[in-house]
């Protein structure tokens, strides 16, 4: 199976994730490509970069930005794009901003979400509430919700 993981932040559970999966995934026969941001990397994500590369993971920046902005469009098109060249047969987004640019594309079903934590739950007033409609608007494009804690899965029940 072809699997493409889309990541905006590459720092604590997520990269720690990523380095679990990405490789695994390899050892176990299937193409796994990453696209990513550097934007707000940890600074030792370059190693972890290198490491996918030499572990045969496809790799490719595509500058994402955490808060909701005009470049998102750009920014999923890039994803979709990416999905088509590796010939992706279900991508894989971890993290609010990826999770957004991941389910607006079109060209790749099925789109599996893992949150790492919901970005509303640090929201308070109609910035709460946007959030909220936003993600209530787009879990429809979502083939399956993987939560990384039973707190998450509550928070995402809850919502």
């Amino acid at each position: 199976m072809r699997i493409l993981h889309v990541v905006e932040a590459t720092g604590g559970g997520v990269r720690r994730h990523l380095q679990l999966v990405l490789p695994g995934l390899r050892a176990r026969g299937h193409e796994v490509a990453l696209a990513y941001s550097l934007r707000r990397a940890d600074p030792g994500f370059s190693q972890d970069l290198a490491q996918f590369e030499a572990a045969g993971i496809v790799l490719r920046e595509i500058p994402m930005r955490r808060l909701p902005a005009p470049a998102d469009r750009a920014a999923a098109r890039k994803v979709a794009e990416f999905a088509t060249d590796f010939g992706a047969e279900i991508m894989h987004c971890h993290g609010t901003k990826a999770g957004i640019l991941g389910r607006m594309q079109r060209r790749i079903r099925p789109v599996v979400y893992s949150p790492h934590a919901f970005l509303f739950q640090g929201a308070t007033g109609f910035k709460r509430i946007l959030l909220l409609m936003l993600e209530n608007m787009i879990v429809r494009q979502t083939a399956a919700l993987i939560c990384v804690s039973e707190a998450e899965e509550q928070v995402a029940r809850a919502a």
